[in-house]
């Protein structure tokens, strides 16, 4: 009996405090997050010039499926999306890592280092060469937006103005082409799509 007594004689915890730390805790950790969330609302994220699209078109040779979604900053820093250009009477498809956006009013040049290509090296359109388009979004003027495809050996410059001959454009047979030039769009009073 002994052994029941000394513990039965234990003094007992007092639950009432816990509750109240808890409740002290919580609301720190609330007012906490109330001040950094207040922090990350104040500060936009910074605006990105698009080029954008996917349809079918037409050069010199046999039609062609295109898509692309390429964004970068304002001055053609960070450019990141993807592209491809697949030409089934030729049994030719390629997939491109945009690695340059240059955007001019409703123009771009969109370039990507190839990674997955039915073409063997050393011909032009292999993996480790450029894909290149050179678009135009018509907007609402009515007409079919413009692209023209090049495949290349280097990056060579990410500026339209600098290829010579400069590259006549096409109208595509099909789909859309989307181009926002950020810079234009600031000095309209508009605004530009966030990054995502």
């Amino acid at each position: 009996m002994a052994y029941f007594a000394r513990h039965a004689e234990q003094p007992r915890l007092s639950v009432s405090a816990t509750p109240r730390r808890v409740v002290v805790v919580a609301v720190l950790a609330a007012a906490v997050a109330a001040a950094f969330a207040g922090t990350a609302e104040a500060k936009p994220a910074p605006p990105w010039d698009i080029a954008q699209g996917s349809g079918t078109a037409q050069s010199t040779g046999s039609p062609f499926t295109f898509t692309f979604d390429a964004r970068s900053g304002i001055t053609g820093e960070n450019a990141i999306g993807t592209m491809t250009y697949v030409e089934a009477a030729m049994n030719v498809t390629t997939t491109a890592a945009v690695r340059c956006l240059e955007v001019t009013g409703n123009r771009a040049l969109v370039a990507g280092i190839i990674t997955d290509s039915t073409i063997e090296p050393p011909s032009t359109g292999a993996i480790g060469q450029y894909l290149y388009f050179v678009v135009e979004d018509t907007g609402d003027e009515g007409g079919l937006d413009l692209l023209t495809p090049a495949f290349g050996g280097g990056p060579g410059s990410c500026a339209i103005e600098t290829w010579n001959p400069q590259p006549e454009l096409s109208p595509i047979l099909s789909g859309e082409i989307v181009v926002q030039d950020c810079t234009a769009l600031n000095r309209n009073g508009k605004r530009c799509a966030d990054r995502l």
